[in-house]
């Protein structure tokens, strides 16, 4: 049985709650902005990211005068973001990208991630490379993609490759090929 919460109502400022998740998804609705100012008893969530928390993992919220700002959570925002084309792409609300372009493509930089986020990254057409890029005196270069073959890999329809953000970049850990 899925919950929906959209409002937390009586906490004080500088309450701080942590939310668990006994059933198999509880989801959190982000609050709006009213001219500049967010609606009283809402919850602000990281990225104004809807989410789901899935069993067993929790999120902290703070009360600030009366609205409720997001300040940890255990998990990621699990979106899916379909990439068609473009060297750069934003993962501030994706878990799963989805490679579709429909000409060829080379991928090397992706924003937005936070370190220790994980992306699984799935190719639905063979159109996209993903550029490896090095370290640089012991430091990759920022938001690049850093490949275990060390080479760049064009991804044909079907395989897989798991991301994770470390060291300011996104590491290859997993691949199915």
């Amino acid at each position: 049985m899925s919950q929906v919460l959209t409002t937390l109502t009586g906490g004080v400022t500088g309450q701080t709650i942590t939310l668990i998740s006994y059933n198999e998804r509880t989801s959190l609705t982000s609050g709006t902005f009213n001219n500049g100012s967010p609606t009283s008893n809402t919850m602000i969530l990281k990225n104004d990211c809807n989410v789901v928390i899935p069993r067993g993992r929790t999120l902290t919220l703070k009360n600030y005068n009366g609205v409720w700002y997001e300040i940890a959570r255990d998990f990621l925002c699990d979106g899916t973001i379909t990439y068609t084309n473009g060297s750069t792409l934003d993962l501030t609300n994706g878990g799963i990208i989805v490679l579709s372009a429909t000409s060829t493509a080379t991928l090397s930089t992706f924003t937005g991630g936070t370190t220790g986020q994980e992306i699984t990254v799935v190719a639905t057409t063979s159109n996209t490379t993903l550029s490896n890029n090095t370290f640089n005196n012991g430091s990759p270069t920022a938001n690049t993609i850093i490949l275990k073959s060390a080479t760049n890999v064009t991804l044909a329809v079907g395989n897989v490759i798991k991301l994770k953000y470390m060291l300011g970049a996104w590491i290859e850990i997993a691949r199915n090929f």
